[in-house]
């Protein structure tokens, strides 16, 4: 998609034009406009004022609706203008779409979406030998489907097998997809933020940065529906986003089980339900969590990866701790103080000054911490308190000195032992959000076992040996026989 696209700007907002426009998308799926040779009014129209929409005709009836562009380069030539236009928001297909536009229905595929589904839509195990052997070989073949009713709709995961041919080789593979069918329409403004509560969860689950790779706009049903694909979603190259790291798991070629699915979840229109409902109040503490899958993947190393750690663990507190009693008995404590003064402007001092701002971080974090090491090695809160009283002192330490650029103190810990700490607590906020959404204690054990880094981690900072699961999942099985071994 990255050569120009020759066709007629058709409409600016709401008025109707007719000029000559090339579009193309750069590698980050962002579309790019050009309008050659237009007049100086022309020129001056667009200049001053807000575009909200500009729509591209390309032959007799493909449309390319383009909303928010603006202006990134302009040039003259004598008294006629070049402009160029960026939009990271672009629709396609058979009609135009306007900014108010409502829809309803979409399809759309993820990073490595096989994988964060857990579906398998061939049976390797029964037929495995047969193959090695060289015998006739029957391998049961079908759609794979996941189907669940949400509080904003349905929604369908599915892994679907394909066949290839190529003169004498004949390849199996997938392909996966979502599909989403909500109960009240949601207009185009509206699709960044509803896609990225998706991917945000689907974030979660994976433990890296997850990207919609294809997303279309479904109207219609059955064999009559059309389908106009939206362009501009993803932040990041499309060719780096559609797979993930390999060496960033430690179980061999496709089986990473590390990876959680959707499969996973016990009751998935719960799991589902309850994180639309808290993603509002997650939105800092997610920021913090993506900040470091952004700072994984591009290989930095800062302190800043440890602060955004503990912003993690600051946002989930505030995200989910009941403050109810600590408010209470603040008002009260603060009412008496306010009843022994005789001096009225010290009275209104202590009224105006004197507010209760939420559980210190220390407990935040005390809290947080504990909360994962009782679902991983089912510590006891006495044994916690005894253990790792002066670790969590230390590292709420080191955490107000690198947040106020304090020279009072001194770190008590070092740049390697904050990394692994920010590592940790970056795994500590997936399980602790993983088992509210309902994935069993057992299998998150499991999965984090056959994590190498954060089994050898969670040694060095909490003395904890994770005790390695020797069961799998159903998926898991069933990918074993795909598995991408080294020749």
């Amino acid at each position: 998609m990255n050569s120009d696209i020759m066709g007629k700007a058709i409409r600016i907002n709401d008025n109707l034009v007719n000029l000559d426009a090339s579009i193309h998308f750069n590698a980050y799926y962002q579309t790019i406009i050009s309008l050659p040779g237009i007049s100086r009014e022309e020129y001056l129209f667009l200049d001053e004022q807000e575009i909200t929409q500009l729509t591209i005709l390309v032959g007799a009836d493909t449309y390319f609706s383009v909303f928010g562009p603006f202006i990134t380069k302009s040039s003259s030539k004598s008294d006629t203008f070049d402009v160029e236009f960026l939009s990271s928001s672009t629709i396609t297909g058979k009609k135009e779409f306007h900014y108010e536009s409502n829809c309803r229905s979409f399809i759309f595929e993820i990073t490595d979406g096989v994988e964060i589904i857990g579906l398998c839509p061939y049976d390797l195990n029964s037929g495995y030998i047969d193959i090695l052997l060289m015998n006739e070989v029957r391998i049961p073949v079908k759609r794979a489907l996941i189907k669940t009713e949400l509080s904003i709709g349905e929604i369908s995961f599915y892994c679907n097998p394909t066949t290839s041919f190529n003169k004498d080789t004949l390849s199996m593979g997938f392909i996966h997809g979502i599909y989403l069918s909500l109960t009240e329409d949601v207009k185009i403004p509206d699709l960044q933020l509803l896609f990225e509560k998706f991917s945000s969860l689907f974030e979660v689950l994976s433990g890296e940065i997850v990207t919609v790779n294809k997303l279309y706009i479904v109207e219609g049903e059955g064999e009559s529906h059309q389908k106009f694909e939206y362009i501009g979603l993803c932040n990041f190259p499309k060719k780096e986003l559609n797979v993930f790291h390999d060496n960033s798991f430690d179980s061999s070629g496709f089986i990473r089980q590390t990876i959680f699915k959707i499969s996973d979840f016990e009751i998935l229109d719960s799991a589902i339900n309850t994180w639309l409902s808290c993603y509002d109040n997650l939105q800092m503490a997610n920021k913090a969590y993506q900040r470091i899958l952004l700072d994984e993947d591009v290989k930095i190393v800062t302190h800043n990866r440890f602060l955004a750690a503990m912003q993690e663990v600051e946002g989930y507190a505030n995200a989910f701790a009941d403050e109810s009693n600590e408010k209470a008995a603040f008002t009260l404590e603060k009412q008496t103080i306010i009843d022994s003064l005789s001096d009225e402007a010290q009275k209104n001092f202590i009224r105006k000054y004197c507010q209760f701002i939420g559980q210190s971080f220390r407990k935040s974090l005390k809290d947080f911490t504990y909360e994962s090491l009782k679902i991983i090695k089912g510590i006891s809160k006495s044994t916690f308190d005894k253990e790792y009283d002066d670790l969590i002192e230390a590292i709420k330490d080191d955490r107000d000195i690198y947040t106020h650029s304090s020279n009072r103190n001194k770190p008590k810990l070092n740049s390697l032992q904050l990394m692994e700490i920010a590592y940790l607590y970056k795994q500590f906020y997936r399980i602790n959000l993983l088992k509210k959404l309902g994935v069993s204690r057992d299998n998150i054990k499991l999965r984090f076992s056959t994590n190498r880094t954060f089994s050898e981690y969670l040694k060095r900072i909490f003395n904890l040996k994770i005790d390695n699961m020797a069961n799998t999942t159903k998926f898991d099985k069933a990918m074993w026989h795909f598995s991408q071994r080294d020749q």
